[in-house]
C-alpha cells in the first residue's frame, strides 16, 4: 500500500475515532466497554501513523541513521511528554481533557500533513 497512504489513513482513522470516541463520552453515554473498544481503535490507528511517518521520516537519511533516529526518538520524547503534562494538567475528573487532547493532537498532525504534503493525501510521492 505504500508508506505514505497508510500513514495517512492511520491519522484519518485515529482523528475520526478520537473525536467520535469525545462526542461519545461528552454526550454522557460512555461505558466501560466503549471506552476499551474505542481505546483500542484509537491506539491501532496511532501506531499505524506513527510507524509509517517515522519510516518515512528516516528515508533520506541512511548514511546518519544512527544520529537522525536518537535525534527523533529526543525530539518525540520531549514534545509528546510536554504535550502530556497539557493535558494531564486540564484533568478534571473525567475522560474528557484527555480525549480532547487526542482529537486536538490528532487535528494538528493532519493539519501538519496537509502542509508538507502539499495538500495531497493518500498519493504515493511524485517521482
Amino acid at each position: 500500500f505504500g508508506l505514505r497512504r497508510v500513514g495517512h489513513a492511520g491519522l484519518i482513522a485515529f482523528l475520526t475515532v478520537a473525536a467520535g470516541h469525545l462526542l461519545l463520552a461528552s454526550a454522557g453515554d460512555e461505558t466501560l466497554t466503549s471506552f476499551i473498544v474505542l481505546q483500542a481503535l484509537s491506539l491501532m490507528s496511532f501506531a499505524f501513523c506513527s510507524a509509517n511517518f517515522s519510516t518515512l521520516a528516516m528515508t533520506n537519511m541512511g548514511s546518519i541513521a544512527g544520529t537522525a533516529s536518537s535525534v527523533q526518538g529526543v525530539v518525540s520524547t520531549i514534545v509528546g511528554a510536554t504535550i502530556g503534562l497539557i493535558i494531564g494538567q486540564a484533568f478534571n475528573g473525567t475522560v474528557l481533557p484527555f480525549l480532547a487532547g487526542a482529537a486536538l493532537c490528532a487535528a494538528a498532525a493532519l493539519g501538519l500533513v496537509l502542509a508538507t504534503e502539499r495538500g495531497r493525501l493518500m498519493e504515493p510521492l511524485a517521482a
